[in-house]
């Protein structure tokens, strides 16, 4: 039968000069029936959430609906979606945080500035039917798969205060910088009751360092549950339809990129389960291997310094193209040829080595575009990062236009 697939996709309103402009809360506060958006973090921000589908064409089809739907939506405001994170280029510097977002709660237990560090990042998550037999494996399995393959999806080289230096910020300060007061745990599991109480410490280190503030820990739980606390990288959802796992890695990115990403997974994860191959875990550093009936995870090390590498520098280390291209042969493999030519985007980085940051600070340099000189990119440069991302979202749509 195979598994569902549903996505989450944050993207910012944006001028056609590449300024971020806060209309995101009125796209979602609008009344028109044929689009309908979530709040974010930001003003700036709206989330369309798709359904779950089996096919990546079903979830194609609902997404160019939605994007027509959008452009319609877009023009009234004179704006248009941005898949991509806040990278400075705001009218006013910073985009203004949503009134109903959580900030000061993460001012509380983080600190000071914690929102405005927090906020600016865009992702796409993408939800996958859990399997309760064989939970462990898929979840040890997935997270094999989304910490490296985050690599394909990168679009944050420059971070919300116009710096660069790697391939991809939101995973850094999400990994390593916000939440360093309390890290996240993550890694690999050996049961099912090993993922929740990791959830549980989670939500109870939170709601201690929230009540250590001055604050009600009632207050905490109205606020906070387990499956909403924190920053992990998969998180499982019990209560959506039968249970899903929701990989939360990914940057958001052109929409082509975003289709890749869901073919990916879904390919993935059902050869796994419809052909019951089992899921082992290499013992020896820098094994691995995806083939045939034989799935061999790296240990936890070896996955470690992939994903730390990929976040440097993307795609351009051959280590990071030769594990995605394993695992992108893989799944194309379970996918019917209707679904499988969503994975070329993919093929495409992984031949070339380039994904769109590294496509985007090129740009960059070719307009004569530098942060040296001041640490980070003047507005006008970070403008032009913001036209290009609208470049590659218009080539994608389009793309996806002519394969429907």
């Amino acid at each position: 039968m195979g598994s569902k697939i549903g996505v989450e996709y944050e993207r910012l309103t944006c001028k056609p000069d590449g300024s971020i402009t806060n209309e995101g809360v009125l796209l979602v506060k609008h009344p028109y029936k044929e689009a309908k958006y979530v709040d974010e973090g930001s003003q700036a921000q709206f989330e369309w959430n798709s359904q779950p589908h089996r096919r990546i064409k079903d979830l194609t089809d609902e997404y160019l609906r939605q994007e027509d739907a959008l452009a319609d939506l877009c023009a009234e405001y004179g704006v248009f979606g941005l898949p991509a994170s806040e990278n400075g280029a705001g009218e006013r510097g910073r985009i203004n945080l949503h009134e109903k977002s959580r900030a000061s709660a993460y001012r509380a237990i983080f600190g000071e500035g914690t929102p405005e560090k927090l906020f600016p990042w865009a992702g796409i998550h993408c939800h996958i039917d859990a399997n309760q037999p064989r939970l462990v494996e898929q979840f040890n399995a997935l997270t094999a798969l989304a910490l490296v393959s985050a690599a394909f999806s990168s679009t944050s080289t420059i971070n919300y205060e116009g710096k660069n230096g790697i391939n991809c910020q939101r995973q850094k300060a999400l990994q390593q910088d916000v939440f360093a007061k309390i890290p996240e745990e993550r890694g690999y599991i050996g049961s099912k009751d090993e993922l929740v109480a990791r959830d549980v410490r989670r939500w109870e280190n939170w709601k201690n360092a929230y009540v250590d503030a001055g604050l009600e820990a009632a207050e905490f739980a109205h606020k906070f549950k387990l499956d909403n606390t924190g920053y992990a990288d998969i998180r499982h959802r019990p209560e959506i339809g039968s249970g899903t796992f929701e990989l939360r890695v990914y940057d958001s990115a052109p929409a082509d990129i975003l289709m890749g990403i869901a073919a990916l997974i879904q390919g993935f994860n059902d050869r796994i389960l419809d052909q019951n191959i089992p899921v082992t875990i290499a013992r020896k550093d820098d094994d691995y291997l995806f083939h045939g009936r034989i799935v061999v995870l790296p240990n936890w090390k070896t996955l470690q310094s992939l994903s730390e590498l990929q976040i440097k520098s993307g795609l351009e280390d051959e280590r990071i193209r030769d594990y995605l291209g394993q695992i992108v042969e893989f799944a194309g493999c379970q996918l019917d040829r209707q679904d499988a030519h969503y994975l070329k985007p993919l093929e495409a980085m992984i031949d070339s080595g380039e994904n769109t940051s590294t496509q985007l600070t090129a740009h960059l340099q070719m307009q004569g575009c530098s942060a040296k000189e001041e640490g980070r990119y003047k507005p006008e440069a970070l403008k032009t990062a913001n036209r290009f991302i609208r470049y590659k979202q218009q080539e994608a749509v389009e793309r996806l236009r002519h394969a429907a």
